[in-house]
């Protein structure tokens, strides 16, 4: 991913990965739509602000 970002970063390209630590299942700490909304975000972070890292967990916080 590094390699990715150093490549194509700079011609615009957002190279992210969202990781989910856990089974994604509707109504639990991994419902989809809840994952959804990394991928949204990252899509439309500020090119200033993009993240690289997303962790999805059940311990309730994220990290980017």
């Amino acid at each position: 991913m590094t390699l990715l970002d150093q490549e194509y970063g700079s011609s615009g390209v957002h190279v992210a990965s969202v990781t989910v630590d856990g089974a994604v299942a509707p109504g639990t700490a991994f419902d989809p739509d809840d994952i959804a909304e990394h991928y949204w975000r990252l899509h439309t972070q500020p090119r200033h602000q993009w993240q690289r890292e997303v962790l999805h967990s059940d311990l309730g916080g994220i990290d980017g």
